[in-house]
């Protein structure tokens, strides 16, 4: 029977927005219009996979997002609103994307997904803790990297936005190529000076050798945050 990567990982999307689970410190709540979320894959129709991005959750939903939700809690009508909504509109993606493709210059898809698939309580300040991350990289992550290694291989890479999410997938992923970046909202985010690496084209060639001296050195994992940069010539 045929398989396609992109129906594999619907399939996967349609199980996390039904996810039974109501782990510590995040809400999934789909009667309020909270669905767990993140996975998207962006096909470009090559056939090729450029790269996956990986955050650490979603962020707290809008109350357009939200009241949408309510009416059409699925995965398709999730994905159909991210289209809408955020593909091109909002910063996370822009930002990312663009610093993907200048960094990588590569050809093809782009997978978009998250450690943990549901967004933190607003009650809690501080990102989902390691426990409620490990059950939702186990539980959906997992399976999603095992696909991209059965239809692309293991030489995909990686970028990681935030120190934390970089540090959880070198730990678990230790045989992909991961390159962590500061989050696109985050206080330093890709965009923000002195460390920009979208709008300073010495701060981007100072990322690429990075990746490049990795590469040279046959290491996994490239950190490009603001101290890297810092102490790059």
């Amino acid at each position: 029977m045929y398989r396609s990567f992109e129906d594999e990982i619907y399939n996967i999307g349609e199980e996390i927005v039904r996810c039974p689970l109501r782990c510590r410190a995040v809400v999934n709540d789909p009667e309020k219009g909270i669905i767990p979320r993140g996975l998207i894959f962006e096909d470009d129709g090559s056939g090729k996979l450029g790269c996956i991005i990986v955050g650490i959750n979603p962020g707290n939903a809008g109350k357009k997002e939200i009241e949408y939700i309510k009416g059409h809690p699925t995965y398709e009508e999730w994905v159909n609103y991210w289209d809408k909504n955020f593909r091109d509109k909002i910063k996370y993606y822009k930002d990312s994307r663009e610093l993907a493709e200048k960094l990588l210059e590569f050809e093809g898809s782009i997978l978009w997904t998250e450690l943990c698939k549901c967004e933190k309580s607003r009650e809690v300040p501080k990102a989902p803790p390691i426990s409620t991350l490990v059950t939702c990289m186990k539980r959906f992550l997992d399976r999603e990297m095992k696909l991209v290694e059965e239809f692309f291989g293991k030489d995909i890479p990686i970028i990681a936005l935030g120190r934390r999410t970089f540090e959880a997938l070198c730990f678990r992923y230790s045989d992909h190529f991961i390159i962590g970046v500061p989050h696109p909202t985050g206080r330093y985010g890709i965009f923000n000076k002195p460390y920009s690496l979208l709008e300073s084209p010495k701060n981007l060639a100072k990322a690429k050798s990075l990746i490049n001296e990795a590469k040279n050195n046959k290491e996994n994992c490239v950190e490009i945050f603001p101290r890297n940069l810092e102490n790059t010539l």
